[in-house]
């Protein structure tokens, strides 16, 4: 595949007297393939609905722990939160 791809590289900068990297034919084939798509017709049942939505909470819920993490970080660079950290802790030890 390779081969084929750094070959018509070859025909196409001979073609267009300028450079072209195989990367550069990749791409330009994905966008015209991706572009000249017919339609599939294909059938969604109804569990496709609810693995999308169970998809789209789980990302949601995964995203919102991780922002919370992040925010905790930033919070205990604040100059005023540095105390409150011994604070906490010696609340939880008696």
């Amino acid at each position: 595949m390779y081969r084929l791809i750094a070959q018509v590289g070859r025909v196409v900068s001979r073609e267009l007297k300028m450079p072209v990297k195989p990367f550069e034919i990749l791409i330009a084939t994905a966008v015209v393939f991706a572009a000249t798509t017919a339609p599939a017709h294909a059938y969604l049942d109804p569990g496709t609905g609810s693995l999308l939505l169970q998809g789209l909470i789980g990302g949601t819920a995964a995203g919102l722990f991780i922002l919370r993490g992040w925010w905790a970080r930033f919070l205990s660079f604040l100059p005023w939160r540095k105390g409150e950290k011994g604070k906490a802790a010696d609340s939880t030890q008696q």
